[in-house]
């Protein structure tokens, strides 16, 4: 109990912090604040990003752990191993190597003479933090797939059920546990990242909370920022266990 109290002490810390640092706010100002349209921009820029994330993190890791697990396909393993390896990448860097390829003096402009627009807001973005967080669904859909019992679906298909329904109806129930957990994982990384949106120069929460504790000076909205981050946080633990 004493080592479970003590990390839960030190996680609860800085929601402690916020809460004192709002409550020395002036409620008539923080409200200005808080409700303005400003922070609803931030509230819809924030859940873009993550469903953009969450859709195409789908659209790569799906497949894929299909790929290493369902077929023939040579070199899987190295495909496995070469599919983590984002993770040692930080989410920063990879939205600076983005922002490298494009532009006239880009890596694709030296390289191969092709000048494409350097990647920038939404889908920037998007597209950084789904090349970093996508192995988080991939292992939890891969894992999900190797303990799935194969005789199932072929009972299903022996039954009469093409390949898509056995998929609907046999296979995708037993995945769901584990696309929610790596839905969970990434949704929870992308409200909280703040390097890649600040390169991709895409406001979210992160990003103005980052610029009123240090440009702004003003703590307390910050802090109610970071409370309604917070919130959303729940709101996602909470839909993942229903």
């Amino acid at each position: 109990m004493v080592p479970a109290l003590v990390a839960g002490a030190a996680a609860l810390s800085p929601v402690v912090y916020l809460v004192i640092r709002a409550s020395e706010a002036d409620l008539a100002s923080i409200a200005r604040l808080v409700f303005r349209a400003r922070t609803l921009d931030l509230l819809a820029n924030t859940l873009a990003l993550t469903f953009s994330v969450l859709a195409l993190c789908t659209v790569l890791a799906v497949p894929l752990a299909w790929l290493v697990v369902r077929t023939d396909l040579r070199f899987r393993r190295l495909i496995t191993i070469l599919a983590t390896t984002p993770l040692a990448i930080p989410g920063f860097v990879m939205a600076h190597a983005l922002m490298g390829l494009g532009g006239y003096d880009g890596l694709l402009a030296r390289l191969f003479d092709v000048v494409v627009p350097r990647p920038s807001g939404l889908a920037g973005a998007a597209v950084a933090l789904s090349l970093y967080t996508f192995p988080y669904l991939f292992l939890n859909v891969r894992s999900a797939l190797l303990g799935l019992d194969a005789s199932l679906e072929e009972s299903a298909r022996s039954l009469g059920l093409d390949g898509g329904a056995a998929f609907r109806r046999v296979i995708l129930p037993q995945l769901w546990p584990g696309l929610l957990a790596g839905w969970l994982v990434i949704a929870l990384y992308v409200i909280g990242d703040f390097g890649a949106v600040a390169l991709m120069r895409f406001e979210t929460f992160s990003l103005a909370i980052y610029t009123q504790y240090t440009a702004a000076f003003n703590r307390g909205f910050a802090s109610w920022l970071a409370l309604i981050l917070m919130v959303i946080t729940v709101v996602l633990v909470l839909s993942e266990w229903r």
